[in-house]
């Protein structure tokens, strides 16, 4: 339950600051009005947007609403709607949820008088508790204010942090394209799938479509995030992988061994998987793939249905296979063709000899 309680409080004219409705009644402590009073009723520079705290084991979210109009006593009124949440709970997604519901309330209040007409302020208590509870059951809720209109309101989460994707790689779909296409509609989308084949890295699937990099980088920085797609290096004989303790699971697994066999196949006949399994463990460093082509080749009875490229592929996308990555190291001493060598360092005269 995100949201523990929800406090309507004004500013009357003769009693000052206080708590009008309260939801569920007496869930604040004793004397908790006191701690937070000013924080409820604050100043008029302080009002109309969103104040956060955290006190008396809540995390407490308010949204003072002040409306100036000379039918009001002092020209002014001034009330708040508080929410009481977990402590340990994210306050963004009910910091836009609070302001929309006052704003609710603040429409209502100038046409038709909600807060200040008694007989309506009697409906309030009802409405802050459909709200609170539709809220924590459905995250949104959409509740009858009064015969003419409806307060819909919705807990929108934040959108996932994008991963990043190097125009370097090689973006792979683990959905059939199609699929993605029917589900979301998007003209840009379409182009970049279209172009996605596994072997074409990012930058040059921009140039294919005649689209900005970055634009490109967002669909398929999408397409990761939904966990429709992977990015794998691109395929380079002279790449070296090793194999990873995950390569277990071929061995026990029948139906990741069928689903290895049809991907890796390359004339519809799938090899045999123990040679497969076999081709997997010849992969460790120092090895290329030139060496596990000649190793296929020089075994055409057993792998002359098997791809290496979509071994590779399939290896990648499983975690069976990692790609060690090669880097040139400067050695102490060394120094570039396009730099000037150091001037030489003076010799010592040697000694002259004793007569």
């Amino acid at each position: 339950m995100a949201i523990r309680g929800i406090v309507f409080s004004e500013f009357d004219s003769t009693k000052g600051p206080q708590i009008a409705y309260e939801v569920p009644v007496g869930f604040l402590p004793t004397g908790g009005f006191k701690v937070i009073e000013k924080f409820l009723i604050p100043k008029v520079q302080l009002c109309n947007r969103v104040i956060s705290i955290v006190a008396m084991g809540f995390r407490i979210l308010s949204y003072p609403v002040n409306i100036s109009n000379p039918k009001y006593y002092r020209n002014h009124l001034l009330f708040n709607i508080t929410f009481f949440l977990e402590p340990k709970i994210d306050p963004l997604p009910y910091e836009s949820l609070l302001a929309r519901f006052c704003s609710y309330i603040r429409t209502l209040e100038i046409e038709s008088g909600l807060v200040v007409n008694k007989a309506t302020k009697q409906s309030l208590p009802a409405l802050l508790t459909k709200v609170m509870e539709e809220i924590n059951m459905n995250s949104g809720c959409l509740v009858a204010a009064d015969p003419a209109n409806a307060v819909h309101l919705q807990v929108t989460r934040p959108p996932p942090t994008l991963p990043p994707v190097p125009p370097h790689m090689v973006p792979i779909l683990l959905v059939d394209a199609s699929t993605i296409k029917q589900a979301v509609d998007d003209i840009v989308l379409h182009e970049v799938l279209h172009h996605i084949d596994g072997r074409a890295f990012v930058k040059r699937i921009a140039h294919c479509v005649g689209m900005p990099l970055p634009l490109v980088q967002q669909c398929i920085a999408c397409l990761l995030a939904a966990n429709l797609a992977v990015l794998a290096d691109t395929f380079l004989y002279s790449n070296i992988y090793v194999v990873t303790p995950a390569i277990v699971a071929l061995r026990t697994d029948i139906a990741l061994q069928k689903q290895c066999t049809r991907y890796v196949a390359e004339h519809f006949v799938d090899p045999d998987i123990s040679a497969v399994f076999e081709l997997y463990l010849c992969m460790h460093p120092g090895k290329g793939l030139r060496s596990v082509q000649t190793i296929v080749e020089s075994n055409r009875t057993r792998l002359a249905n098997v791809s290496i490229e979509r071994l590779i592929q399939y290896g990648v996308i499983k975690g069976f296979l990692r790609h060690v990555q090669r880097y040139p190291v400067r050695s102490p001493g060394e120094f570039d063709a396009d730099e000037p060598a150091p001037p030489p360092q003076p010799q010592p005269l040697p000694l002259p000899l004793p007569l």
